[in-house]
C-alpha cells in the first residue's frame, strides 16, 4: 500500500503544483502549457502567460509601431529597412516570394551575434527559427522533403 505524504505549509500556503505556473501580469494559476519557453529564465519559461504577451505586444505595435519596433530591437532606420528589401529585389531573401505572407517583413539576425542578415518572410522566418538556425538540421530536413517527393 502507498504511504500518502502531507507535505508541509510554506507560509501558510501549500506548495505550488509543478504542472501549474502563476502569470506574473494577471496573477492568473495556468497550465504550464499557457506559457512560452525562454531558456532565460529559471524554470525555461516566459513569466507571463501567452495571453499577456499578446495583450502586451498588441498595445506595443499599436504605440510604437512596426518601424520603431524594427529601429529599437535591430539597430536599423527604415531607409536601411528599405535598402536592404531593395537589394534583394523586393523579395524574401530565401524563397524569393514578394509576399510576406503576414503582417509585415521580418528582419532575420543572428542570434549569437546580433548581426542582420536580412529581410524574409513570413513562412521561411518560423521555418528557420524553428530548425534553430541549424544549417545541418536544414539540410536534413531538404533531403527528407526529396527524398519523399517534394
Amino acid at each position: 500500500m502507498d504511504t500518502i505524504v502531507q507535505l508541509p505549509l510554506l507560509d501558510g500556503v501549500a506548495p505550488p503544483d509543478p504542472t501549474t505556473k502563476r502569470c506574473a501580469t494577471c496573477k492568473a494559476v495556468l497550465a504550464r502549457s499557457s506559457f512560452s519557453r525562454n531558456p532565460n529564465n529559471t524554470d525555461g519559461q516566459s513569466y507571463d502567460c501567452r495571453s499577456c504577451v499578446r495583450r502586451h505586444n498588441k498595445l506595443y505595435y499599436s504605440r510604437v509601431g512596426h518601424t520603431k519596433h524594427i529601429e529599437r530591437k535591430y539597430g536599423i532606420s527604415r531607409d536601411d529597412f528599405i535598402a536592404m528589401l531593395n537589394e534583394q529585389g523586393n523579395a524574401c531573401a530565401i524563397c524569393r516570394s514578394p509576399q510576406h505572407g503576414g503582417k509585415n517583413w521580418h528582419v532575420d539576425h543572428d542570434h549569437t551575434t546580433g548581426m542582420n542578415r536580412g529581410i524574409l518572410c513570413s513562412g521561411c522566418n518560423l521555418g528557420i527559427g524553428g530548425m534553430r538556425d541549424n544549417p545541418e538540421t536544414l539540410i536534413a530536413a531538404a533531403e527528407y522533403l526529396r527524398k519523399h517527393g517534394k
